[in-house]
């Protein structure tokens, strides 16, 4: 029986394109990833800085308002019934 003469081309053009595809896929997970990492990355800055926005501004009521102490004159109080 005789081997067809082309048969090392075309095993060899298979093996570049699984290597080409493998190649590709490596890359495009890679690329995922980063795009991942950066979008939690910013979605965490985001949520410290509304954080440190909130606690600055509740330091800030708590200094200006003291507890137990009255609210500055002409400043609306609430309605209690005496």
């Amino acid at each position: 029986m005789k081997r067809p003469k082309g048969i090392a081309l075309v095993v060899t053009l298979s093996l570049l394109l699984l290597i080409a595809l493998l190649v590709f896929g490596t890359f495009f997970t890679t690329q995922l990833e980063l795009w991942i990492t950066r979008n939690d990355t910013s979605s965490v800055q985001a949520f410290y800085a509304a954080e440190a926005g909130l606690q600055k501004y509740k330091a800030a009521l708590f200094q200006q308002y003291a507890p137990g102490e009255a609210p500055p004159q002409g400043e609306a109080r609430s309605a209690t019934p005496a």
